[in-house]
């Protein structure tokens, strides 16, 4: 028999070694009654079979028959507490009876059961989630367990985060609705949830104070890995860790307090499993699965003291999905909305098939046009919110007479056509919900919703939100809702800057520290206002500096004076290698001019470093690596993203630019910069009020005391056509017969007009123009001199519209204080494909050549 003495610290180790002490973690599954005693360092274990406590020590019995002994007060205070009662156990020589569940029992009264029976037994508890979002539609899943007789179920915050309803079902097929939340911990990931009518023989599981857990003991998890339900996986605990303990980037994922207690596992699991409880030999629940590394057998489990300090704090009253900080819009559950809607998804659906079935696609879309359910129903939804005022049938049916319209656009936009979406109904119950329900909390998420339905009416309800909701958080996700539906559009995007930049700076400064998801309301806003106020076309370029794939450090602004061409690319991106001969031929054509290619690589250093050596990419790139800060900075979500800069530094053109369209574009810019004209009274791509429907301004429209207040605004280039845009203008229901002529104005300062010697317009327009300097005709190309509101261009523009014309101006023309520019484009005919304008105004330099 050997002896593990405490007393002489020099021996320990070799001791401990000797005797099984130090680094045992068995790998096959224990034998009946043997199990894992640990020291009160947490440091030394063995696998071994209890015997006896005698003299103040305990006596156990390896595998190999093999005794060891050490002193009682040395095990770790679970297992001392064990011993003494299996001493008891033998003293009283208590044997289990046969009615005895050894499930309901402790580790203390009877030996581990095998691994099948635990599985069998508490499978019964195990919970399968499924998550509803506001249509009732299906949008995730996840795994739980019953924690309590009345119907308790635990499972992971994330699992319910955005789920605007669920239910649950149980492995003998039992099904039953969430009815809401009990209590809820995003910090520890954990929700307990409260079923509706829950069956009276529901299988509770053991929550277990696992305070002796080490690396090493077994575990079985039980989920619904990828949606296969009810899978069970074994394992063992690889580890203990708390969130401080994890490195930089897995604390950002988790977000979780740095005191939270994770349970590092190698029992395989994945996507469905989270919320499923980890389990001990006896069927306990030691964890909660929470997440997995990605591609690697590595998963971690929320430690169960934290689940049972969250059932020590349940909320008296049950709180409805979806949960706090949700985006979800409002949910549908009253039978007779629910119905309804039944019956419209069965005709939707039916409609879809019966479209799907046709070869013909001209056919097909006459299917979903002709059969489209969605008027009929929306009346029927009408009829249901007018007989039932002030109640939740009248709230829901308004709010999914909303939602079919959404829908019934976007059938009609599939089908070829264009959507009406300013119908009455529409009209009708936007009115009533902001009316009658703007104070509802839900009501945030439904703006986000809306956000995609381009109609004036879902703008106004949403501006409604923002000043009558009294809740704050309806008003954030209202900003921002509002914000993304302004932008969504090309109308409106150009229209609506400043509102949407004024609208994303209200968000993140009044109503940035509201929860969203995962997320502050400011983590959504800001990189949404930084792209409006800092990468817009327009807008001076951010300065970038980093280092080139040899580590030399260089700066965008080292190339001030030059159209800069950024790329953000990658080899692995077929279309970024598409790229590269038109590129490297777009640095041959201008060796001798201010032009130049500057790339942002976003990948590992020796592959860009490959690519720039074999020659394919010529132009000097930062090393921005994976996921790099220069990408980040930029929002870059796609490859290649190219930004045109000009030789001042002003964004001109971004996104996939490319072919004719970035040749026309560069060589355009290239002249500019070689004129160097300073252009300091009106700017390229200056906001313009603009007319743009097709009638005729008051005669005086070219004065500079004209109230142009009732037109519509945007930044240039305006246009249509091109696809490059910044403000899409309209052109009428008819594009075989567009509006003819499109009118422009904008007001701009001149501090001393008597210093200003020499003044130069440069205009960009497609197909004829002409210009007035406060009343004064200073411009005119391709159009005739009497040209009226319905006659067209002379011929058709040779330069696509990019090339800048530029015309002398007498500085006599100019007024101290303000003074309008007023431009007037025509169409070369009413089928012209595209219109385009944009214009600069600037003194000092007098441009060879110009009119």
């Amino acid at each position: 028999m050997r002896t593990l003495n405490y007393g002489h610290v020099a021996l320990v180790s070799a001791v401990a070694l000797l005797v099984g002490l130090v680094g045992q973690a068995p790998c096959q599954e224990l034998e009946t009654g043997s199990r894992t005693w640990t020291d009160s360092t947490g440091k030394h274990t063995v696998v071994a079979t209890f015997e006896k406590i005698e003299d103040g020590k305990v006596y156990l019995k390896k595998k190999d028959g093999e005794s060891v002994d050490l002193p009682l007060a040395r095990l770790s205070e679970a297992d001392r507490l064990l011993a003494e009662k299996l001493q008891k156990q033998q003293s009283a020589d208590k044997t289990p009876q046969a009615d005895d569940n050894p499930f309901d029992k402790t580790p203390a009264d009877t030996a581990p059961p095998k691994r099948q029976e635990v599985i069998d037994d508490v499978g019964k508890g195990i919970a399968y989630i499924s998550t509803r979002n506001q249509f009732g539609r299906e949008v995730g899943l996840g795994s739980g367990f019953v924690i309590d007789g009345s119907g308790l179920v635990a499972t992971n915050y994330h699992v319910i985060a955005e789920a605007a309803s669920a239910s649950v079902k149980f492995r003998d097929g039992t099904e039953r609705e969430v009815a809401g939340y009990r209590a809820l911990d995003k910090k520890s990931d954990l929700a307990i949830l409260q079923l509706e009518d829950p069956p009276a023989d529901l299988r509770v599981l053991t929550l277990k104070k696992a305070e002796g857990l080490m690396a090493g003991d077994r575990v079985i998890a039980i989920g619904h890995p990828s949606g296969f339900k009810f899978t069970a996986s074994s394992g063992m605990i690889s580890a203990i860790r708390k969130t401080a303990e994890m490195r930089k980037e897995i604390q950002e994922f988790l977000k979780s307090d740095p005191d939270v207690q994770w349970l590092q596992i190698d029992a395989p699991i994945s996507a469905g499993c989270s919320g499923g409880p980890v389990l001990n030999s006896y069927g306990d629940v030691i964890g909660i699965v929470a997440w997995v590394a990605n591609g690697q057998n590595v998963g971690f489990a929320i430690h169960n003291q934290h689940l049972l300090e969250l059932k020590s704090k349940l909320l008296d009253e049950l709180h409805s999905l979806p949960v706090p900080g949700s985006s979800q819009g409002p949910s549908i559950s009253e039978s007779v909305v629910l119905e309804q809607l039944s019956k419209y998804r069965e005709e939707r659906d039916e409609c879809f098939r019966k479209a799907a079935s046709l070869a013909d696609r001209k056919k097909a879309l006459e299917i979903l046009a002709s059969e489209n359910p969605n008027p009929p129903h929306l009346a029927k939804f009408r009829k249901l919110a007018e007989e039932n005022p002030d109640t939740k049938v009248e709230f829901q049916a308004l709010v999914t007479i909303v939602r079919l319209e959404q829908q019934h656009a976007e059938i009609i936009k599939l089908a070829g056509g264009e959507p009406d979406v300013s119908q009455e109904n529409l009209k009708w119950a936007l009115s009533r919900l902001l009316e009658k329900y703007g104070a509802a909390e839900s009501m945030g998420g439904l703006a986000l919703e809306l956000c995609r339905l381009p109609a004036t009416e879902v703008h106004e309800f949403v501006r409604g939100l923002i000043e009558k909701s009294p809740d704050n958080q309806v008003k954030g996700l209202s900003c921002v809702a509002l914000a993304m539906a302004l932008s969504a559009h090309p109308i409106t995007r150009g229209r609506c800057e400043e509102e949407i930049i004024k609208t994303l700076e209200r968000a993140a400064a009044e109503f940035g520290d509201i929860q969203i998801g995962d997320q502050p309301l400011c983590d959504l806003a800001g990189p949404m206002l930084k792209m409006r106020k800092d990468l817009a076309i327009g807008r001076t370029a951010p300065n970038i500096t980093g280092k080139d794939s040899k580590g030399e450090e260089f700066q965008l602004s080292d190339y001030q004076g030059k159209v800069v061409l950024l790329d953000f690319w990658v080899d692995w991106c077929p279309y970024c290698r598409q790229m590269y001969p038109h590129e490297r031929s777009l640095l041959e054509k201008y060796a001798d001019k201010p032009f130049a290619i500057v790339g942002v690589n976003c990948e590992k250093l020796s592959r860009q470093q490959s690519v720039e050596s074999s020659k394919a990419v010529t132009w000097r790139s930062w090393a921005d690596g994976l996921q790099g800060p220069i990408a980040k900075e930029w929002q870059i979500a796609g490859y290649p993203t190219l930004y045109l800069i000009d030789h001042r530094g002003k964004i001109r053109m971004k996104g996939n630019i490319k072919g004719k369209i970035l040749s026309a574009a560069v060589e355009a810019l290239v002249a500019e910069a070689e004129v160097g004209l300073p252009e300091n009274l009106v700017e390229p791509c200056s906001a313009w009020a603009y007319l743009d429907d097709g009638t005729e301004p008051e005669a005086t429209w070219r004065d500079p005391d004209f109230d142009d207040s009732a037109w519509k605004s945007g930044r240039a280039t305006l246009g249509y056509g091109d696809d490059d845009e910044t403000t899409l203008l309209e052109f009428g229901p008819n594009p075989k017969s567009k509006h003819i002529t499109a009118y422009f104005r904008r007001t701009f300062q001149a501090d001393d007009p008597s210093k200003v010697k020499d003044l130069v317009l440069g205009l960009i327009c497609d197909d004829g123009a002409a210009v007035y300097l406060n009343g004064q005709e200073v411009a005119r190309e391709n159009l005739e001199k009497d040209a009226k509101h319905a006659d067209t261009a002379i011929q058709n523009a040779k330069d696509d519209g990019h090339t800048r014309h530029y015309f002398n101006v007498d500085p006599k023309f100019l007024q101290k204080g303000a003074n309008v520019l007023a431009v007037e484009v025509h169409q070369i005919n009413k089928s012209s494909s595209d219109l385009r304008f944009d214009l600069t105004l600037g003194s000092g330099v007098k441009v060879d050549g110009a009119k």
